[in-house]
């Protein structure tokens, strides 16, 4: 009788410690699914996230129209003359740009929206003005604009004669110009020279 009742307590004891392994394998591989589970929606949170699409931080305009010169975001017209100023902006893959331009460009000039060309024949003269032209950036899908959105530019347009469009020119000149050291850069119109080649400090009077 003392033989079946060690057995049986033995069996009890061997019954409890199988629960106890089953049941922790049971919620350990409970816990192991959650945490697959888990990985795998985050896997999926990062697929679908957006990416970021770098800005461009500047354009510049161009031009091979005659009597016309543009560089950088300044144009110059004669008064008359057929005019196609493309810009240059470095877009990433699928990010689209769409351009406005405030005040208005001077009579029979016209900006297009999608594009940012400028193109038309002025047909009276307008002095050196300075624009706002807003560019506003859109990603393509899966992706977001990093950087600042909309690019706000200063865009310097004149109309007007020959020696008035050549007067706004930044020239190469030196010292064989009349500038007083080697810097080889100058501005006609400014009657100076300029530390930069872009001539970026005289551009209120030399946009291009």
């Amino acid at each position: 009788m003392r033989v079946e009742q060690l057995y049986v307590s033995q069996m009890k004891q061997i019954f409890l410690l199988l629960t106890v392994s089953i049941l922790f394998i049971t919620l350990g591989c409970s816990d192991q699914a959650k945490k697959d589970d888990s990985l795998e929606k985050f896997g999926l949170l990062l697929a679908v996230a957006p990416k970021a699409s770098t800005a461009p931080t500047s354009l510049s305009y161009s031009t091979s129209s005659s009597n016309v010169k543009a560089a950088r975001t300044g144009i110059g017209i004669v008064t008359g003359s057929a005019v196609i100023a493309t810009p240059t902006i470095s877009l990433p893959s699928g990010m689209t740009a769409s351009y406005s331009i405030s005040p208005s460009l001077p009579t029979g000039l016209s900006l297009n929206s999608a594009t940012g060309v400028i193109s038309g024949t002025p047909t009276s003269a307008s002095s050196l003005t300075s624009y706002t032209l807003t560019v506003t950036l859109t990603a393509g899908s899966g992706f977001f604009v990093n950087g600042t959105n909309p690019l706000v530019t200063t865009l310097s347009v004149i109309v007007g004669t020959t020696t008035e469009v050549n007067n706004r020119e930044c020239n190469f000149v030196g010292l064989a110009g009349g500038c007083p050291t080697n810097t080889p850069y100058s501005c006609t119109a400014a009657s100076s020279c300029s530390s930069l080649s872009t001539c970026s400090n005289i551009s209120s009077v030399c946009p291009y």
